[in-house]
């Protein structure tokens, strides 16, 4: 990823074909669209940090590797420094059986990742991290 000033909004995605989102983007104000490649952690930490990125939307891909993508990203911001993280997760997840939905079922697992910074005094994600269904 090579990013470079400064910016308002930067967008990680994993698919790198998203040609026709990109005047949506910079109407909207967004700088960069650097593609996240999963299962390398230290760079997307790297590319938080450079750019100063402060908050955090999370939004689980889908993706057959949601649940590990999730965790990477959550784990990373917490890592950069990142003070705010807001999850968005699925509606009726809490009603998921693990045997039955197992793949709404893993929204319940990330939202528990996510919320499990919250208290703790080391980071500054501790403070406010967020969960919307």
């Amino acid at each position: 990823m090579t990013l470079k000033g400064n910016f308002n909004e930067v967008e990680l995605n994993i698919w790198k074909k998203v040609n026709y989102l990109h005047s949506t983007w910079k109407k909207s104000g967004l700088r960069a669209n650097p593609a996240h490649k999963p299962g390398r952690e230290r760079e997307v930490v790297g590319t938080l940090k450079k750019t100063g990125c402060d908050t955090i939307c999370l939004i689980p891909p889908a993706h057959r590797d949601k649940f590990d993508i999730s965790v990477e990203l959550a784990n990373a911001a917490k890592k950069a420094g990142v003070q705010n993280v807001l999850l968005i997760s699925s509606a009726g997840c809490d009603y998921a059986e693990r045997e039955k939905q197992p793949r709404l079922r893993e929204f319940i697992d990330i939202e528990s990742i996510v919320l499990s910074a919250k208290g703790d005094a080391d980071t500054p994600l501790g403070h406010s991290p967020c969960v919307i269904r």
